[in-house]
């Protein structure tokens, strides 16, 4: 169900076939820069967990060094720019000059993982208490993967937050019904929504990736980016993406890359800022 304070105002042509649909269900990368290789297969079982093994973490002068965030800036009524702020991993906190505020694939556990006694853990504290947040007006997950979608962190905020809209892709509609979060809607590529009769727009657009949360559910979900419009601010997050598929013993130059990015470019672009993640994974 879509939340009264939603009204969608562009989706992809219903004439057109939906490529990333699977007929059988779930969802493809519909483009020749996907490849199943041995390296994604490594990759997917790495972040699935069944390949983690327990790392030993870097002395502490080498990790990123965690700063609190700027309050005073932050939780400004109406700030006179877009301001990002990140909150570690994927995590970030968009600012508007509307003075709403989007929290971007919030993660504030210890792991990312089913339990909190096993799993990945993080190398960093977030750089506040989720209780330090200002009140949030949507929440934006990219995928399932767990180090985006948190459960003890969704259920947080959404406590905190009874008016927060959370945006999510297809599929993940009865997962935030089983968490007892009632504001949500899931999109398709190419959705988008206006937000509570304001020139706020949230759109859902494509990104090579896939999803799962155990070893039985991969592809099941959509994944994406997402870009918000608010006035003449734009701001594009690409979730978890790849620009083409993983490289073995081959000259980049010489492997397709993902169309989608300039299609996003020419619809919604230029933009005044973006959140893009580089050398996620081997090699580095």
């Amino acid at each position: 169900m879509t939340p009264p304070s939603l009204r969608r105002v562009a989706s992809a042509d219903p004439a057109s076939p939906a490529a990333h649909h699977v007929a059988s269900g779930g969802f493809c990368n519909p483009w020749p820069s996907f490849r199943f290789s041995a390296g994604f297969r490594k990759f997917a079982k790495l972040m699935l967990g069944a390949d983690w093994k327990r790392a030993t973490p870097p002395p502490p002068a080498e990790l990123v060094k965690v700063v609190a965030p700027d309050w005073a800036r932050i939780s400004a009524d109406k700030p006179a720019t877009m301001l990002l702020t990140w909150m570690g991993h994927a995590a970030m906190l968009l600012s508007l000059p509307s003075g709403q505020r989007i929290l971007f694939d919030p993660c504030w556990s210890d792991r990312c993982s089913p339990v909190q006694f096993a799993g990945p853990r993080r190398y960093t504290p977030p750089p506040c208490p989720l209780a330090d947040l200002p009140p949030i007006d949507a929440v934006v997950i990219s995928h399932n993967h767990y180090d985006h979608l948190d459960l003890n962190t969704i259920k947080d905020l959404a406590a905190r937050n009874p008016d927060a809209i959370f945006f999510a892709p297809l599929g993940n509609a009865a997962w935030f019904r089983s968490v007892a979060v009632p504001n949500a809607v899931e999109c398709d590529w190419w959705d988008e929504y206006e937000v509570g009769g304001s020139d706020l727009h949230i759109a859902c657009t494509p990104c090579q990736h896939f999803t799962g949360r155990s070893l039985t559910d991969r592809f099941q979900t959509l994944w994406s980016s997402w870009v918000v419009t608010c006035g003449a601010s734009k701001f594009y997050f690409a979730g978890d993406t790849g620009y083409r598929t993983v490289l073995e013993d081959e000259d980049e130059d010489a492997v397709p890359t993902c169309p989608v990015f300039k299609q996003i470019g020419e619809r919604y672009g230029p933009f005044d800022l973006a959140a893009i993640p580089i050398g996620a994974y081997s090699p580095r």
